[in-house]
């Protein structure tokens, strides 16, 4: 019975050909590989930097006032003995962070998206994954991202979508130390 080893046994010292496009074969193998290795460790030196912990330090829902500002800080609501102010990213690729934060009204996860023109800018959508309410719809947002020129501050612009639209707000999120 011939065998694989047998098989490739022949075609690596009995001929020259297919030794030749064995070693081709190998040789592009290598090379894909090194090209694909080279796309990671790029993508992870352009776009990883917010990974890891964060910190919620002030956060301000807008109000219907006509005057002044037009934002109310709720630092009193989400003082750290209240409601816990670390926030964590992971990095996923290709500049996608999944995350979770804690607030008031519960535990959200949410999605960014790095901007790969402008890596200081970033969106993404949030949704409560559990809440006191409980409310038929989902309590899903939308937000914005301004990340300062060291890369250790973050300002969110949030803005709710479902169920009713009304929360809006900004959060400055610090790297944990």
């Amino acid at each position: 019975m011939f065998s694989v080893g047998a098989f490739l046994w022949y075609v690596c010292t009995c001929n020259k050909t297919s030794e030749n496009i064995a070693l081709s074969v190998f040789s592009s193998g290598v090379f894909a590989f090194l090209v694909e290795l080279g796309f990671f460790l790029n993508d992870l030196n352009r776009f990883s930097f917010l990974r890891g912990n964060w910190r919620r330090k002030n956060f301000f829902n807008r109000n219907e006032k006509t005057s002044g500002i037009g934002y109310d800080d709720l630092e009193t609501r989400y003082s750290p003995d209240k409601v816990d102010p670390n926030i964590s990213l992971k990095y996923m690729g290709d500049g996608e962070y999944h995350g979770s934060a804690n607030y008031e009204e519960g535990k959200k996860a949410f999605i960014i998206l790095i901007d790969k023109s402008n890596i200081l800018a970033a969106s993404g959508t949030y949704q409560y994954t559990n809440t006191k309410s409980q409310s038929n719809l989902p309590d899903i947002g939308h937000f914005d991202i301004l990340i300062d020129i060291d890369k250790k501050c973050m300002y969110v612009t949030h803005k709710n979508i479902l169920p009713n639209g009304n929360a809006q707000g900004t959060e400055v999120w610090n790297k944990a130390e």
